[in-house]
């Protein structure tokens, strides 16, 4: 005579525990479902932060690229008009017949102001190494010699200027072309037709510093 459980109860009790079981496999599987779901979605956002990081990486390379060529050109354009203004000058300024007058500086000392680098200004300090200040100090000494020549044109003496003022002007202008014979072989404007043409540039500010050197020994000492 059998005393034990009923058969249906220990029936229910394997259904029971096998429900169990198979309950905590699906409760497994569903956290490694979601662990993994979790782990790449991570990976995903990491790499879609990567992929902006690099693509603003990209931009503002490319943004400094076409800055960098900017300023190239236009400090190119701005050197020739400086020596060439310098050269102007220091013929006005040894001239021996007749007075110098205001309306003669004006028209030797026509440099254009700058315009890509006033508007480029807040962004200067992303070129390269020491390009930031090469590129500063070389538009601020066109700059300054822009206003002695303004200053000049001031004058209450207009039909007399003093030969020692206008060569100050023209030491300035050459002062600044002086220093851009070693930023132009830095500062490339990425142009073979405007870049091939700086040996011949600096050349000829070469000989025109030689030039006011003699200028200047042989200048009148008051």
């Amino acid at each position: 005579m059998n005393m034990g459980w009923p058969s249906y109860l220990t029936v229910y009790k394997l259904f029971t525990d096998w429900g169990s079981l198979i309950g905590g496999v699906f409760a497994l599987i569903a956290g490694a479902v979601a662990y993994i779901a979790g782990t790449l979605q991570a990976k995903a956002t990491r790499q879609a932060a990567q992929m902006q990081v690099e693509a603003m990486r990209r931009s503002e390379e490319r943004e400094v690229d076409a800055l960098r060529k900017s300023l190239a050109t236009e400090m190119r354009q701005l050197v020739g008009r400086s020596l060439g203004a310098h050269t102007s000058l220091r013929n006005l300024a040894t001239k021996t017949n007749g007075p110098i007058t205001a309306r003669m500086v004006d028209s030797s000392s026509r440099v254009p102001a700058a315009v890509i680098y006033p508007g480029s200004a807040p962004k200067i300090g992303l070129l390269d190494g020491s390009d930031a200040m090469d590129v500063v100090i070389v538009y601020n000494t066109i700059e300054i010699a822009r206003e002695g020549a303004a200053e000049i044109l001031r004058s209450r003496t207009p039909d007399d200027i003093t030969p020692l003022n206008v060569a100050a002007v023209a030491s300035a202008f050459l002062e600044a072309c002086k220093y851009a014979r070693g930023v132009l072989p830095k500062l490339k404007t990425g142009v073979a037709l405007h870049d091939d043409k700086d040996r011949g540039l600096i050349a000829m500010i070469d000989e025109a510093a030689s030039a006011w050197e003699v200028t200047m020994k042989s200048w009148p000492k008051s």
